[in-house]
């Protein structure tokens, strides 16, 4: 079944606000545009798992 309410314009903000905490349990005081990818990688992938799906948008 797909999310009819996230469109590929959306902005999921959810999934962006828990990269970011996420981050910062990480040590990473910067944005997760300015993030480190290895960081960045370890940080998607607890949201993922946090919230049981990839990011939508």
């Amino acid at each position: 079944m797909s999310d009819s309410n996230f469109g590929n314009n959306e902005y999921d903000s959810e999934f962006d606000a828990c990269v970011e905490k996420y981050l910062r349990e990480l040590g990473c005081e910067s944005s997760w545009v300015d993030a480190p990818d290895e960081l960045l990688v370890e940080a998607t992938q607890l949201a993922e798992k946090e919230l049981g799906r990839e990011r939508r948008g």
